[in-house]
């Protein structure tokens, strides 16, 4: 399927396009005389993330759902594997291998997206973060699928299993992560946030998934409350980010329910909003292509936009309205020629690679 073929959905462009675009939005913060007084566009940031990771689970989730329905092996991991990494991987090297000879530092662990584990720092690339979790993803769900086929679990029961197991196992790691931040110990609450192992967020779209692929949930019962759902979770998620006076917890970046339930609450939240983008109404034409431009290149946005920012920053255009529009004008120009020339020919490659080493017919798509 091409990238903008009409066979896409729309809904799924939307919920990705906003995503990037409230991470940019995010990180334009940096443009204004005074950044501290637009300290709250942050939380757009990181609801940003908190999307793409629950729209990933979701999408991912789908595809291997039904793969361990039709019945999932070792050959359909390698499929899976080398479809995730052909598309990821090309793009990440290159801007990596940029990062460590502008910054004049090398780390193999970001090779291997184990930075977060092996020195707890994203400092050469700091949008790698995100990454990390989500290759990390990819390696451990399929694996947990090919466990429970060993033990002979029905393909719905294993789904269900792989659910509860990447929405419980990582929040009770950070519940003791927690623990170990107040008993004095040398780990930071950004840190808790950025683990690697962070996956319930992409659960809540494996969930998703795991609801449409394995259940009926396109009720009417169903359609009519997760609406209201949506707005009193989305208020609940802003009073606990903001002071949260009324509730008489102080600052949630210093509090227990940001590091325990945050990320959980973002991520219902985002489901929520990706189910409410499978049935968005007609847009013109201009609007929908623009839409999955920034759909289709948002990998390529953002991982190339902390680096721009860094450029704009050195320019005369430091700050103000001009610096934002620059800004904005050259992360998208740049993250188009990124997909042209790096992302889209290792995404024809991967099939051609694939028959060509493995003489198999089919493979795929």
């Amino acid at each position: 399927m091409s990238d903008f073929s009409k066979e896409r959905v729309f809904g799924l462009d939307f919920v990705r396009s906003l995503a990037i675009c409230c991470v940019l939005a995010s990180h334009s913060r940096v443009f204004a005389v005074y950044p501290d007084e637009f300290l709250w566009i942050t939380f757009g940031g990181w609801y940003g993330v908190e999307l793409f990771f629950v729209l990933s689970g979701y999408l991912i989730g789908t595809i291997l759902i039904r793969q361990i329905i039709n019945g999932f092996d070792l050959y359909q991991l390698l499929i899976f594997w080398k479809r995730r990494w052909f598309r990821t991987i090309p793009l990440y090297m290159v801007v990596l291998t940029l990062a460590m000879v502008s910054k004049g530092k090398t780390d193999f662990a970001y090779v291997f997206f184990a930075q977060g584990i092996v020195n707890g720092n994203w400092d050469i690339l700091p949008v790698s973060w995100s990454l990390c979790i989500e290759e990390w993803f990819y390696i451990c769900l399929p694996i947990f699928f090919l466990v429970m086929g060993l033990f002979h679990y029905r393909p719905r029961a294993s789904c269900f299993l792989a659910v509860v197991f990447f929405l419980v196992f990582p929040v009770f790691l950070r519940v003791l992560q927690y623990k170990a931040h107040v008993d004095g110990l040398d780990v930071s609450l950004d840190y808790i946030r950025k683990f690697t192992f962070r996956f319930d967020c992409i659960a809540c779209g494996l969930f998703l998934a795991y609801i449409q692929t394995c259940t009926n949930y396109m009720t009417s019962w169903v359609q009519s409350i997760w609406p209201k759902f949506l707005g009193v979770v989305f208020l609940i998620s802003c009073c606990f980010y903001y002071e949260a006076p009324l509730l008489g917890m102080g600052s949630v970046r210093n509090n227990f329910v940001f590091v325990v339930l945050y990320p959980l609450w973002t991520a219902i939240s985002c489901g929520l909003v990706l189910l409410s983008c499978l049935s968005l109404p007609p847009a013109p034409l201009m609007v929908k292509r623009a839409i999955q431009f920034v759909s289709v290149t948002s990998y390529s946005l953002y991982l190339w936009h902390l680096a721009l920012i860094g450029l704009v920053k050195g320019t005369v255009f430091s700050t103000g309205p001009s610096a934002i529009a620059i800004f904005w004008v050259t992360t998208l120009i740049v993250g188009g020629l990124s997909y042209m020339f790096i992302e889209r020919p290792f995404l024809r490659l991967r099939d051609v690679c694939w028959k060509n080493l493995w003489g198999i017919r089919g493979a795929v798509s």
